[in-house]
């Protein structure tokens, strides 16, 4: 028991501390791409966690939900200028008729509603709430990125419009590209072996889901952010999500599912369109045609990890042909805009058809399937959160690399690296030096600029230091002479501001105020200027 003991000790101690200072440069590359891997994923959850993505996720899933349909009538809208917009609703339907016929109905009346709604009848005011609707989540998704990215610096209200107003306009455009590919491609590779059009049909998803992701993560969050970094965590999110999706539809987390739920008897009948027939005149029905299915739901329990599955057998089926319609038909017809094996629920007396209406409508497993889609949606979220971390991971390991300080920094070493920061700016600032930027003074202390970033504001908040903004350059430059900061002054402020120290502090504690004070330092180390201390490295 002891030796299993000792052995968990050093497998914590090695993964805590000890893989830290491994010099990869004399290891075999294998463990090298390992040690590194490690470090950039700790480092990626540490400030998944300390960033609040999950909060975060959860209030874009939110924003989403109400900003949907806002969203996808402007993101039509563009795409019918460019006339690409058929080749999605093609490949959308076809894709759900194989894969997930439940929830075909749903989708065709969604996007037949935004398909149908013409933004430029909504009138000035329709047009302006419809736009700021969709822009909110990209304000959303931005903000969440720029937290992540520890951009600081402050765009100017016009450029936020211009970037907002591109994103509209580049998002729908790259999604009706990458649509039109896939369907092209699957006309074109037709006559392929049937497993060469199956990997082909899920890589190219992954490379439209890829694209789409990289460009939100390069150009949303108004820093530079390298492309090679981006499009190593864009992909690994597209496979995620796709293959979520996947999971999802194969173990039958779906609407029949819930459908059982809610319906307890086991023979149903449905009613499936399959002809809707005008007159000359376009403003009254001739007749309609509709197949009158009755069939027996079993049950299969599923074996393994899949859920239970439930299978339709038929036990008759009847064609109806209605030419006599109550008045509110022709309405109900021309709003649900019914296709051919539509599914739709119907009243009738005496041969006269009295009322119509899409079956999800009518079913209590429309309701059902919402708390499975908000999970859906809310885990999706999670995944492109985490890849922008891993992003900002990759790029920041790339840079300036990452050690243990840079996961978990305790207050002393944040002590130093702040006397190290202030002693570098009231170096360049006594002898007239360009002030570095933030980039370059984490490069050359060997920190993370998000750590710098944080006693930066410590100190900006004091008025020792200034920032200046050049651009996207983010730079420091003191904001009184040197020879009135002390390091006692640094300290005290940082003690304030963060850190164990400053948390339930009594200044009537002898103990603790002694603790507070910092006693290992000395008194006259404790009064030293920035002056006396830049002069005396200079000896």
């Amino acid at each position: 028991m002891t030796k299993i003991k000792i052995f968990t000790n050093k497998i914590k101690t090695f993964f805590q501390k000890e893989i830290y200072s491994i010099d990869t440069a004399n290891v075999n590359p294998a463990y090298r791409f390992f040690i590194n891997l490690y470090r950039v994923i700790t480092f990626a959850i540490t400030d998944f966690f300390k960033d609040d993505c999950t909060i975060r996720a959860a209030s874009l899933t939110y924003l989403v939900t109400l900003s949907f349909i806002p969203a996808l009538i402007v993101g039509l809208f563009v795409l019918r200028i460019f006339n690409i917009y058929q080749n999605i609703f093609i490949l959308i339907f076809d894709w759900m008729e194989k894969n997930a016929p439940f929830y075909e109905p749903m989708v065709r009346q969604i996007l037949n509603i935004a398909d149908n709604t013409d933004l430029a009848s909504f009138g000035i005011i329709g047009v302006i709430s419809t736009l700021i609707s969709a822009s909110l989540i990209l304000h959303n998704i931005q903000k969440s990125l720029i937290k992540i990215w520890r951009v600081k610096i402050r765009t100017s209200i016009p450029r936020v419009a211009v970037n907002y107003i591109a994103l509209l306009i580049l998002i729908p455009v790259s999604i009706g590209i990458s649509f039109t590919l896939i369907t092209y491609s699957s006309i074109a590779l037709y006559y392929l072996p049937a497993i060469v059009r199956i990997l082909i049909s899920w890589v190219t998803p992954v490379i439209a889901m890829s694209l789409l992701v990289l460009f939100s993560y390069v150009l949303v969050p108004q820093t530079k952010v390298n492309w090679s970094n981006a499009l190593i965590s864009s992909v690994l999110v597209a496979i995620a999500i796709i293959t979520l999706f996947s999971v999802y539809f194969k173990l039958n987390i779906n609407v029949k599912n819930y459908k059982q739920i809610f319906d307890s008897d086991k023979y149903k009948t449905e009613y499936i369109v399959r002809e809707v027939n005008l007159l000359n005149n376009k403003n009254e029905l001739a007749d309609i045609k509709l197949d009158r299915i009755s069939y027996r739901i079993i049950e299969d329990e599923g074996t393994g990890i899949s859920a239970a599955t439930y299978e339709r057998e038929v036990i008759s089926s009847n064609a109806l042909f209605f030419t006599n319609f109550a008045p509110n038909i022709y309405e109900q017809v021309r709003k649900y805009n019914f296709q051919l094996d539509d599914i739709v629920t119907i009243t009738s007396e005496n041969s006269l058809l009295t009322s119509i209406e899409p079956a999800e409508l009518s079913s209590a497993s429309a309701f059902a399937q919402i708390p499975v889609l908000l999970l859906l949606l809310y885990i999706v979220w999670i995944i492109i959160l985490f890849g922008a971390e891993l992003t900002y991971s990759l790029q920041y390991f790339r840079s300036y690399g990452v050690d243990v300080t840079n996961i978990k920094l305790s207050f002393a070493e944040k002590e130093m690296i702040a006397l190290e920061f202030m002693h570098t700016i009231a170096y360049r600032f006594i002898n007239n030096k360009k002030c570095m930027s933030m980039y370059d003074l984490a490069r050359d202390l060997r920190v993370a600029p998000s750590v710098l970033n944080d006693i930066a504001d410590s100190l900006e908040e004091a008025q020792y230091i200034v920032k200046i903004v050049n651009g996207s350059t983010t730079s420091y430059t003191l904001a009184c002479p040197p020879e009135h900061i002390t390091i006692g002054d640094i300290l005290y402020k940082l003690k304030m501001t963060g850190g164990f120290r400053a948390k339930h502090f009594n200044r009537n504690d002898k103990y603790k105020n002694i603790i507070y004070q910092n006693k290992a330092i000395s008194a006259k180390d404790y009064n030293t200027t920035l002056l006396a201390l830049v002069e005396s490295k200079k000896k």
